[in-house]
């Protein structure tokens, strides 16, 4: 007769022993009848989500977020109410991409930033207590504060960027023009103008080197 310790899904006991031979089992604490085949497979799954949920912490502990969003994923898809599989995922989101803003998929996104909408968000504030919901919203806000400096830190190179090159374009034609003109003019005069095409010639460079 082989015996087997489960969780009863009824009361949420723990170490209650079945007769895995028999049809059905009694709960030895709150005597409801359970179905051994069932209870058994409640428990596998438990088991594996349990171990799907350890193996994610620890990747995303050591920052590899790809072996961590599968295998919260997978627990996902075990238990369809597990928040805290969504939350991973939607940690592994922030890691992955902390320029990006994170929204609900019904609220709207912000004007001019990149945003995400993410089910694994609504999920994880559907099914979170409120303490959790809390937490979890303050976390977003404070990722999303972090994303907005990162995105508008971007848009202020890219315009240091677009005036520097506009600049360098400018020298280039200053320094072409005066070069070509120092061709043509008298000794004294062609040497003045060849010093203000070096100068040109140095001043785009310098530009350049501050664009990398």
């Amino acid at each position: 007769m082989a015996i087997a310790a489960v969780t009863c899904p009824n009361c949420g006991a723990t170490g209650v022993n079945i007769e895995t031979a028999q049809e059905y089992s009694k709960c030895s604490y709150c005597g409801s009848m359970l179905r051994t085949k069932e209870v058994l497979h409640l428990e596998l799954e438990g088991m594996a989500l349990e171990k799907l949920r350890r193996n994610a912490r620890r990747s995303f502990a050591v920052k590899q977020y790809g072996n961590a969003r599968a295998d919260w994923a997978r627990a996902a898809q075990i238990d369809r109410t597990d928040y805290e599989s969504y939350w991973g995922l939607v940690c592994c989101a922030m890691a992955m991409h902390p320029g990006r803003l994170i929204r609900r998929t019904g609220a709207a996104a912000p004007e001019g930033y990149a945003c995400d909408a993410l089910k694994e968000y609504d999920c994880a504030l559907a099914y979170a207590p409120p303490a959790c919901k809390a937490e979890y919203k303050a976390r977003v806000e404070a990722h999303n504060a972090r994303a907005r400096e990162i995105q508008e830190k971007q848009w202020a190179l890219q315009r240091f960027r677009d005036r520097m090159y506009r600049l360098r374009i400018f020298l280039l034609v200053v320094a072409v023009a005066l070069s070509f003109l120092a061709l043509l003019g008298g000794p004294i005069y062609g040497a003045v103008l060849g010093g203000l095409a070096i100068g040109a010639w140095a001043g785009q460079g310098i530009v350049a080197l501050k664009m990398r």
